[in-house]
């Protein structure tokens, strides 16, 4: 019998610029660097949640490049402020930050929230009335008003997850303050079956038995295009002074048609209350 073998030979040929005949630069075999995209930044921070004042840096690693941002949640542009050595932060923003290079194409949007406290809300007692699905258990309720913002990684300690239905938390506070605004942090992450809520109510009292509606969040729509993300329910409030908070969130009834998971209850992750 006899055995023929093959040999393939890779070559590398050199880089090479091609020209026309008669003499005429006319480009290269290889994709031109300037239609390559540069990497998003990168935000730096100790927290989301600050007091006082706090800073935030910004990194990329790539030489000569340039860093712009916004503190507004508007888009940068190449006039927008540029990033130099560091960012002082003394109250609530929206930072949006994007490269640019005069060799690359600019990168994409790097958004992050953050929150300045103005004073310390004193929760004496915090309730929910379902408990968190195993395994996102976290550290409990308490969990929900220790200004610690959870990562994108759901099964960390700092998020509780929810299967399906809504989900109500109870605050009673130290004493009656007034109140002008609750956010939640929730998570979107559609590939791991998790949703936001549609809204969300809040309730005053000031003895724990009659409660009253004094602020409701917008209506949000499921985005079957959604990219992984934080989401922020916001519900503006009106009341003089409360004693007894109630959050309820109200969660999509059933995965939408469109998702691999359809007809099934989703999950709904939340990681911390905001009190404005």
């Amino acid at each position: 019998m006899i055995r023929i073998f093959i040999l393939c030979i890779i070559v590398f040929l050199p880089f090479k610029v091609l020209f026309s005949q008669e003499g005429e630069r006319i480009g290269t075999p290889y994709t031109s660097i300037k239609s390559v995209p540069l990497a998003a930044p990168i935000i730096h921070s100790s927290s989301y949640f600050f007091q006082d004042d706090m800073l935030v840096h910004l990194t990329l690693g790539i030489d000569q490049v340039q860093l712009h941002y916004t503190l507004d949640g508007s888009t940068p542009t190449i006039e927008s402020p540029l990033y130099t050595d560091s960012i002082l932060l003394d109250k609530s923003c929206i930072l949006s930050v994007i490269a640019f290079h005069s060799d690359y194409l600019s990168s994409s949007e790097v958004r992050a929230r953050f929150f300045k406290i103005d004073h310390a809300i004193q929760v004496k007692k915090i309730s929910l009335d379902r408990i968190a699905d195993e395994p996102y258990v976290g550290v409990g309720a308490s969990g929900l008003i220790d200004l610690v913002k959870g990562s994108f990684d759901f099964h960390a300690s700092t998020w509780l997850g929810f299967n399906g239905g809504d989900l109500e938390v109870l605050l009673e506070l130290e004493e009656a303050i007034p109140l002008h605004k609750v956010i939640v942090s929730t998570l979107i992450d559609h590939r791991s079956w998790i949703f936001s809520p549609r809204y969300m109510e809040i309730y005053a009292s000031n003895n724990g038995d009659d409660y009253k509606l004094i602020g409701k969040s917008t209506m949000y729509e499921v985005e079957e295009t959604a990219e992984r993300r934080f989401q922020y329910l916001e519900a503006p409030c009106h009341t003089e002074s409360a004693t007894f908070i109630k959050i309820i969130l109200k969660n999509i009834p059933y995965i939408p048609d469109w998702h691999v998971g359809q007809g099934d209850p989703s999950w709904m992750f939340i990681d911390e209350i905001i009190f404005e």
